[in-house]
Parts: structure tokens; C-alpha cells; sequence
């Protein structure tokens, strides 16, 4: 137990050092983490208030080998997930663009190990009925050792005018990968 412990400082070392150069190539990009809502992944995950439960929920939960951690600063919160896999649950409460049509979603997120990871995305809009935007496929994405940027949702149907459903939810699913960050993009002129 404690060798397996020694190895995940070291990969989260490893993945730290790598984050770190990888957000100066960002920057230097201009595709940046300057541009980056602070503390996405933080606000996505607070509490919200659920009107079936008539209680403020956490914003996400979690599900099999996977933990919070620090994400780009030892403040911010950041996700591991571990080799037995796991998934990520959040509800779309928490992604407020998520009412915007169309809206996006990026994932700042790499291998913890030394094989490329795999993330997959899903979405289920919830008890919306008819309101309910257009059923979106899942999708998976590559996830390298050098942290980067990805989609999530791209120019995807909204909400609109209505607030989400308390269980509507964006599923991530990844087996040895290290989720940083969310943002909303940023049209660039």
C-alpha cells in the first residue's frame, strides 16, 4: 500500500511538471490558460440547489477509482482518475452555458501514466420532456501525456431560456487520467 502511494506522488509529480510547461505553451500559443475562468472545476462542483430534493446537492459525484486532488494550483480542485477507471457526474445546473444554445465545453486534462488515456463524455439532459434539446451521441478523446486543451461539447443544442433540470448531468469517464480544469471558450476575434 505504502509502494502504491510513493507511485502516485511520483506520477502526480511527474503530471505537476508537465502541467506547468504545458500551460507556458499555452500561453505562449495565445490559446492560453490566461483566458481560463478561474476555479471552473471548483464552481461546477459546489453546492446547488436541487428542487426535487428541496436542498442544496453537491454539484458533482463521483464514481469508482476516482479522487479529488489539487488541479493547476495546490488551491484549486482537480480530479484523478485512477487505473480501475472511474467516472465524473455533473450536473448541469453547475455548467450555467450549458442553457446557451449552441454552447461549449473544454477539459484541460492528461495521462497520469505513460500510455495515452482515453476520456469519454456523456450527456443526459434529465426530466426536461419535450423541452429537451436534441440527444447528444457520447464521444471519446484521446488524452496525451502533456496536458492540453479538449472539446468536451462543441457548438452543442441548449437549454435555452430554461434552467436545467437538477438531474440533468455531463458524464466523464477515464481510466488513468489527471482532469485540471473546465473552461467555457472564449470567441476570439
Amino acid at each position: 500500500m505504502a509502494d502504491h502511494g510513493r507511485t502516485y506522488r511520483a506520477m502526480r509529480v511527474r503530471t505537476a511538471l508537465s502541467i506547468g510547461l504545458g500551460s507556458t505553451a499555452l500561453a505562449l500559443t495565445g490559446c492560453g490558460v490566461e483566458d481560463m475562468q478561474a476555479g471552473f472545476l471548483e464552481t461546477a462542483c459546489g453546492m446547488q440547489y436541487d428542487y426535487y430534493a428541496s436542498q442544496p446537492q453537491p454539484g458533482c459525484t463521483l464514481a469508482g477509482d476516482v479522487q479529488q486532488v489539487s488541479g493547476l494550483t495546490a488551491s484549486d480542485v482537480g480530479f484523478h482518475f485512477g487505473p480501475g477507471g472511474g467516472s465524473i457526474f455533473f450536473r448541469l445546473t453547475g455548467i450555467l452555458n450549458s442553457q446557451s444554445t449552441p454552447w461549449s465545453l473544454e477539459a484541460l486534462a492528461a495521462a497520469s501514466g505513460d500510455a495515452p488515456g482515453q476520456m469519454k463524455r456523456a450527456i443526459a439532459w434529465g426530466t426536461c420532456g419535450i423541452y429537451c434539446p436534441a440527444a447528444v451521441p457520447e464521444a471519446s478523446y484521446d488524452v496525451d501525456a502533456e496536458a492540453k486543451w479538449q472539446y468536451l461539447a462543441e457548438d452543442l443544442p441548449g437549454y435555452g431560456s430554461e434552467t436545467p433540470p437538477s438531474d440533468g448531468v455531463l458524464r466523464l469517464t477515464a481510466t488513468d487520467v489527471d482532469l485540471y480544469e473546465l473552461r467555457v471558450p472564449s470567441l476570439v476575434d
